[in-house]
């Protein structure tokens, strides 16, 4: 019997996860900070995961927002990030070597200046100044699972997702994904029918983008995975375009007649995440993956954020 553990449940790959899962009327506990489980407190996580004693742990939690939030509170996002994962396997021995961890990784923990985010990159370079702290704590994950399957034999699944968008994502601007943010705020511009729609920074830096339906996808197939995967998969459809083409896309399938604006007083971040062709790890435990058409993803995302 398969009993998951889903934290970060309330954020926007978590709460996917969760309701997917409950769908299917598979055992599903979703927890987070807002639902009154903070496992930065380390006597909070070992006693629900006691109590509950999952068989499959599914890591989406992550304090973070825009680079210029990541700016504002450094210290606090890097401790928080970093105690949740580590207090979750500390808890984990407990449960011996009967627990699979899903780490869900962010791709901003690339090395900085490199065109193509392979695999064999994870690592080789230190990250980006503009998200040093967010960027370190999801390479941190990956060494934590090494370590604690090394000493204690917990199965560790490291997955790697660029910029998620679609149906789901926060109505918080501050909180929402890029592509989202576009949509979200777009989509604002075009019903007090303003003519000028503002674009954070100079719209030029290129990222990998992923719909969530198909981060989904990833995860379920992780869960039957058997074989630990410290070293981490790239999920990827291939789909990189800069800020300034989603925005045109999404300007053309919503009708917006607005100019846009590049406020450069914000700071672009890294100019390209851009990540490496499928590779024969992905192709080995990935390969069966049928990604969503991207025009109907963005619809499918519009016709939420319309709602």
């Amino acid at each position: 019997m398969r009993k998951i553990l889903v934290i970060g449940s309330t954020g926007f790959l978590g709460s996917s996860v969760v309701n997917f899962f409950k769908n299917k009327k598979i055992e599903v506990l979703g927890i987070s900070r807002s639902t009154g489980y903070d496992f930065v407190n380390y006597d909070t996580c070992s006693k629900l995961i006691k109590k509950f004693c999952p068989t499959i742990i599914i890591n989406c939690a992550g304090m973070g927002g825009r680079v210029h939030v990541l700016k504002k509170i450094p210290a606090t996002i890097f401790e928080n990030n970093l105690l949740v994962t580590l207090n979750l396997y500390r808890s984990a021995v407990f449960l011996k070597s009967k627990v699979k961890i899903i780490n869900c990784l962010c791709n901003c923990g690339y090395p900085k200046n490199i065109k193509i985010q392979r695999e064999d990159l994870w690592d080789q370079g230190s990250v980006h100044e503009s998200v040093y702290t967010i960027g370190t704590v999801h390479r941190l994950k990956s060494i934590i699972g090494k370590a604690w399957l090394e000493q204690f034999g917990i199965q560790t699944i490291n997955i790697i997702f660029g910029g998620l968008f679609g149906p789901g994502d926060y109505q918080d601007e501050s909180r929402l994904h890029a592509l989202d943010g576009i949509i979200f705020r777009m989509l604002k511009a075009k019903e007090k029918e303003e003519n000028i729609f503002k674009i954070f920074g100079s719209g030029n830096p290129v990222r990998e983008w992923i719909f969530i339906e198909d981060a989904l996808k990833a995860i379920i197939i992780a869960t039957k995975i058997k074989e630990n995967i410290i070293s981490p998969i790239n999920i990827t459809n291939n789909l990189s375009l800069s800020i300034k083409q989603i925005a045109l896309v999404v300007k053309k399938i919503i009708r917006y007649r607005g100019k846009f604006y590049f406020d450069k007083s914000y700071s672009d971040g890294e100019k390209i995440k851009k990540m490496s062709n499928q590779s024969k790890r992905y192709l080995k435990f990935f390969g069966n993956i049928k990604y969503s058409n991207f025009k109907n993803s963005i619809l499918k995302t519009v016709k939420y954020y319309e709602k």
